[in-house]
């Protein structure tokens, strides 16, 4: 018989029993108890730092998105007040390039800051 079938195959006690004295088996019922025992806090802990990241996240995502939005909003307003321009005078808007100008800057705005805002992770 070969060395490795010997130490894989169970030796039979006098007792009847296999793995003599019990002792290696209430140590592994210990083990077992106490992980199982121990999972529920581990299970809390993780739960709890992956609702914080998520949060972190969508505070992050929000910021970010409200940056871009009023940013673009203040891109309009900076060229309105740079250009002297008065709702009040018509000759003084500047026409069609001006509607395009403004048109671009706030779609921008809300083409790539409105998709952070509407984007949240669910934090449940």
């Amino acid at each position: 018989m070969a060395v490795a079938e010997a130490l894989d195959r169970p030796v039979r006690t006098q007792s009847g029993g296999y793995g003599g004295n019990g002792a290696g088996k209430t140590r592994l019922d210990q083990q077992i108890s106490h992980l199982l025992g121990s999972l529920p806090h581990k299970i809390e802990v993780a739960k709890t730092t992956i609702e914080d990241d998520i949060a972190f996240t969508n505070l992050k995502k929000n910021t970010q998105g409200w940056s871009i939005l009023v940013g673009s909003w203040k891109d309009v307003l900076s060229d309105w007040v740079s250009e002297n321009r008065s709702a009040a005078l018509p000759d003084s808007f500047g026409g069609p390039p001006t509607f395009y100008k403004y048109g671009f800057l706030f779609s921008y705005g809300v083409g790539f800051g409105a998709p952070l805002l509407l984007g949240h992770d669910s934090d449940m």
